[in-house]
């Protein structure tokens, strides 16, 4: 999917892609746009999103995979271009991930992460540029061959994440880092198999590694329901939504008594699932 125009929201669709990107947008007129509840696969390796030219980018409440040794996402190296990812999942699926980069460019001004599952994970950040990455409340799952957080802006801030690998030191180090060990902290995840879609469940179990990570994200940041976050996808105020955006609510009827007094019943009648608004 090609450039968008400024200002756009592009929600609740399925990219999928084998031999392109799945999301581009290289041209400085596509700003300001929010990319919500959808799923997006590419098997190339330029990235699942090429963003090398866009501004002000929002990612959230979505399914990012890649098949290809490559990018996940390319970020702008345009000034003030600002790419926020949050509620998202985030994972390779091809069997080889020698060259696999999660976050790669020149960023021209800060990449924000937060409350996202990372997964077949080889190098995190691939990062030139000259503003800092913000990353908070986020897990870096089954990391494979040589792990490195890789290389971004000394200053930057990793604040409760969580990993099950000791990788090489940061620039500024960890801060509030939980480290898993062998202790898997999702309901069905195969480290043979790397994500595969329908299959795994990131969703934290009940195990050592789910409850390590519950309630155990940045305790300024809440769950919906005004717990303390947990680390992940399926924790903060704007969960992931499995299989994409719901179907809201409609009020079909509504039968209004002429005086109505606190304890009364309100018959109203709704279709649709019951989800996460904002």
């Amino acid at each position: 999917m090609g450039n968008n125009t400024a200002g756009s929201l592009l929600e609740g669709v399925y990219l999928i892609t084998t031999g392109n990107r799945g999301y581009y947008a290289t041209q400085l007129t596509t700003d300001s746009i929010t990319v919500r509840r959808c799923r997006v696969h590419s098997g190339n390796s330029v990235g699942t999103f090429d963003l090398s030219a866009a501004r002000r980018h929002t990612i959230e409440d979505c399914l990012i995979t890649n098949s290809a040794n490559g990018t996940m996402i390319e970020v702008s190296a345009q000034v003030n271009a600002g790419l926020i990812v949050r509620g998202c999942v985030l994972g390779f699926t091809g069997g080889s991930q020698t060259g696999t980069t999660n976050f790669s460019g020149g960023n021209g001004s800060t990449v924000e992460i937060t409350n996202c599952t990372f997964v077949s994970v080889r190098r995190a950040f691939n990062l030139t540029g000259v503003q800092p990455v913000i990353a908070i409340n986020n897990v870096f799952y089954d990391w494979t061959g040589t792990p490195t957080w890789g290389t971004f802006l000394v200053g930057s801030v990793l604040d409760y994440n969580a990993s099950d690998a000791s990788a090489p030191a940061i620039p500024g180090g960890f801060t509030n880092h939980i480290l898993l060990g062998a202790n898997d902290p999702f309901v069905n995840y195969d480290e043979a198999l790397n994500y595969v879609h329908g299959t795994s469940n990131l969703h934290l179990n009940g195990g050592t590694g789910g409850l390590a990570l519950t309630n155990a994200g940045h305790p300024l940041i809440l769950d919906v329901d005004a717990s303390r976050s947990d680390v992940g996808a399926y924790g903060g105020p704007r969960p992931l939504v499995d299989n994409g955006i719901p179907a809201y609510p409609f009020v079909t009827s509504l039968t209004m008594p002429n005086l109505i007094e606190s304890g009364d019943n309100l018959n109203v009648n709704s279709t649709g699932r019951v989800g996460p608004r904002y």
